[in-house]
């Protein structure tokens, strides 16, 4: 009874350390089924298309794509903009949050939202590309058009490379060789990053498609030539030796592809500028319906209007829509920039508010101005409902240096890029009229 009750435990114990082993090694060994994994993805043809749309949808798209942080610090185009464009004479930001603190005047860092946003983006999008190259390999779609996917990855990989080359110098480097997950990836100076980026150019220009024959949205020879002509021309920043002739080379190839510029300034910026790809090589393609970001053209045209703005342009029969109801009135020009362009050039897209040399105030309509106090070292910001001070004899003759000296009174830049334009009433856009006080002081040419 006893070597059966012993037989029997050694039976039982033998069989259920079987079944945990077993059960744990098919645990172990089983693939996810509440998800889409990469070998599902570039199983078929659809899923590898989806794969690819990816890797050029993320210049566009971010919902999601980087945690920790505003989406809309992350879209490409309204990153890279801010970054190239805030710290120069072209154009300024009137907000002051975290997203563009510094960009306007030269004190950026690392936690600036924008800084930190175009650093994520890129890193994203050359991930997605790294991940597509590893992969496409088992896809079952012919083998060329993976060939042609391939060479339009690796596009978007260099172009990114060059964005962080540019913005940031030396950056982590990682291909689709590299392994990720706890291997930290390893860093590249900026010189090694400038020659890995101009090999990978040289080396997809012949496999992308010639000018004319590329779908809109998507990288043909020219993108590639026009990149080159562009990181050669900066080539004694990045590495401290000159490449002009080589720019030159590749600027007369996007030249000679027959791209011009489009007589209609204008039209590159619309919802129908698919047509107009006589100028446009390379787009990044949004709309209203399949690529709703808070970047994209969302961005230039919401950031560049405030609700007062359009309510006059639609009253005066100049734009009946702006094409969203979003209107944040960021965005500004600067005096300077504006004076490039005359009123018929049929580029300049700006609207330039009054300001008037004598009392430094935008429109110069009651309640919109604000005048030079004694203490004031440059004309101040516009507020909202102030009235224009009476400009006392000490403060004309304040005005005076500060805006020229003698009449006509042409104003500093240095001065006027501290002027914003201001968010104009409806009236005040409609007079643009100098103040009693501005036409008391009877100076000659007193206004713009």
């Amino acid at each position: 009874m006893q070597k059966i009750m012993k037989t029997t435990t050694i039976l039982i114990s033998t069989l259920l350390t079987g079944l945990l082993l077993a059960s744990c090694v098919r645990d172990l060994d089983r693939m996810p089924t509440n998800d889409v994994t990469g070998t599902k993805v570039f199983a078929t043809e659809e899923g590898t298309r989806q794969a690819f749309a990816k890797v050029y949808g993320a210049w566009a798209l971010t919902e999601g794509d980087v945690a920790g942080i505003d989406d809309g610090f992350t879209g490409f185009t309204r990153a890279f903009f801010n970054l190239q464009e805030l710290p120069t004479d072209e154009a300024k930001c009137a907000w002051n949050d975290e997203a563009v603190k510094g960009l306007s005047d030269g004190t950026w860092d690392a936690t600036t939202g924008f800084v930190a946003g175009a650093y994520y983006r890129s890193i994203i999008q050359i991930k997605y590309a790294n991940e597509f190259l590893a992969n496409v390999g088992s896809s079952p779609l012919k083998p060329e058009e993976k060939e042609l996917m391939k060479a339009e990855a690796r596009f978007v990989r260099a172009f990114q490379y060059w964005v962080l080359m540019d913005l940031y110098g030396d950056v982590p480097f990682i291909t689709e060789q590299d392994p990720t997950g706890k291997t930290a990836p390893k860093k590249i100076a900026r010189k090694e990053l400038y020659d890995y980026v101009v090999s990978e150019l040289r080396a997809v220009e012949p496999l992308l498609k010639p000018a004319g024959q590329q779908v809109y949205g998507r990288a043909g020879q020219a993108a590639a030539q026009a990149l080159l002509a562009r990181v050669y021309l900066n080539a004694e920043v990045y590495t401290g030796t000159a490449h002009y002739a080589e720019a030159a080379e590749y600027a007369e190839k996007v030249i000679a592809a027959g791209y011009k510029l489009h007589p209609r300034y204008k039209d590159l910026f619309g919802a129908d500028n698919d047509k107009f790809t006589d100028e446009i090589i390379l787009a990044v393609p949004t709309d209203g319906q399949n690529a709703q970001s808070w970047s994209g053209a969302t961005f230039f045209v919401s950031a560049s209007y405030n609700g007062d703005m359009l309510k006059v342009l639609q009253e005066k029969g100049i734009l009946s829509s702006i094409g969203t109801n979003e209107t944040w009135g960021g965005n500004r020009s600067t005096p300077t920039f504006a004076k490039l362009f005359s009123e018929e050039d049929s580029r300049n897209l700006l609207l330039v508010p009054h300001l008037c040399r004598v009392c430094c105030t935008w429109s110069c309509r009651q309640g919109q101005g604000t005048g030079l106090s004694q203490s004031d070292p440059q004309p101040r910001r516009h507020r909202t409902g102030r009235q224009p001070r009476a400009l006392t004899d000490h403060r004309r003759a304040r005005a005076r240096a500060l805006l020229g000296g003698s009449p006509p009174y042409r104003p500093d830049p240095l001065r006027t890029l501290h002027l914003r334009q201001p968010s104009l009433g409806v009236e005040g856009w409609k007079s643009l009229r100098c103040s009693d006080d501005c036409r008391q002081a009877a100076l000659p040419h007193p206004c713009l």
